[in-house]
């Protein structure tokens, strides 16, 4: 998720721009994208646990790493061969359903390419740009509905400020504290895959 965040000094207002969509499976635009690509394939998306998933296992519809919903099958049996990895069985994590691995590959780091030029309108001037991770897709300002009235700067720093605000407690700095204390499957499920540059 890409978005850049203007000030208009005159009318001491914000406006949010988003650059780019979210790249995961609960955007209709990349359910759409993925059931092209793999048109013979009618449960390329699936819902665990009442989130959308990528044949039941990843949220993201495009990802670096995540190789076992990249490779062919010829690439698999090719590195199993080689004796350098044994690939599980395709199944679901969630479920542990058997998922069908028909027409690989199924996930890509393809980049959504947005052009702007960075100026802004009269009297606005850019106050930061924001890319953030799948674990971040809650941030104040990733949607138009969550933009408004959200602009309450505590930090100097445009991205600490956005994690801060990831974290639930409604600010309240000793639950944030304890969220980021976690360990283990704890800490996965409450900040898994949240970056934000």
């Amino acid at each position: 998720m890409a978005v850049t965040g203007w000030y208009n000094d005159k009318e001491g207002k914000w406006r949010v721009d988003i650059l780019s969509q979210h790249q995961e499976c609960g955007n209709p635009s990349e359910v759409k994208r993925l059931k092209a690509q793999h048109f013979d394939q009618d449960n390329i998306v699936l819902k665990e646990s009442f989130t959308p998933r990528l044949l039941g296992n990843m949220q993201p519809s495009r990802a670096f790493g995540d190789d076992a919903l990249k490779l062919t099958k010829a690439d698999k049996q090719s590195i199993e061969l080689a004796g350098q990895v044994k690939f599980v069985g395709e199944e679901s994590p969630f479920t542990k359903k058997t998922v069908p691995y028909i027409d690989p590959p199924f996930m890509d780091a393809e980049p959504e390419i947005t052009i702007r030029k960075l100026r802004g309108n009269d009297n606005e001037k850019l106050k930061f740009l924001v890319i953030a991770t799948d674990g971040s897709e809650d941030l104040p300002g990733t949607t138009p509905e969550n933009s408004r009235g959200r602009c309450l700067f505590e930090d100097k720093n445009s991205a600490a400020h956005l994690i801060r605000n990831r974290l639930d407690g409604d600010g309240d700095k000793k639950v944030q504290e304890m969220i980021l204390s976690l360990g283990g499957g704890a800490a996965r499920s409450v900040r898994d895959d949240t970056s934000v540059m």
